[in-house]
């Protein structure tokens, strides 16, 4: 059998032109058979995207204050750009640290770095002042 799309001979796998399957009693040029199959092909496509994240915490911290570190390292939906950007993020309670690299993975261009002690990272996120 062929992988093509078209109009085949059921018996001969013959594949019959269009002016031959615009009559459907003509029978196939190669065995003589009326017997016919249409083959279609359909593709869809998917795209996963795997993320993950980790984080250390100190039991002698109470509530939120316990993670003492966290990082994220993955994929993530960019309402500006309408597309998936890798993005890459470790915060460092106990070193003041806070690193974020987000990358367009088509042009490998970083589309934004930030680099800074965490006692100085507000204002970003949901920590925006609304206006």
């Amino acid at each position: 059998m062929r992988n093509e799309d078209g109009t085949f001979c059921k018996d001969c796998h013959f594949q019959l032109d269009e002016a031959l399957t615009a009559n459907k009693n003509y029978p196939c040029p190669s065995c003589g058979s009326t017997e016919r199959y249409i083959n279609m092909s359909m593709f869809e496509g998917v795209n996963l995207y795997d993320s993950w994240g980790a984080q250390s915490k100190d039991p002698k911290h109470p509530g939120k204050r316990k993670v003492r570190w966290e990082t994220f390292v993955g994929w993530q939906r960019s309402h500006k750009l309408q597309s998936m950007v890798h993005k890459t993020r470790t915060i460092d309670r106990d070193n003041d640290t806070y690193q974020e690299i987000v990358t367009d993975p088509k042009t490998g261009e970083i589309i934004h770095r930030c680099e800074e002690p965490l006692s100085e990272h507000f204002g970003h996120g949901s920590a925006k002042r609304k206006s």
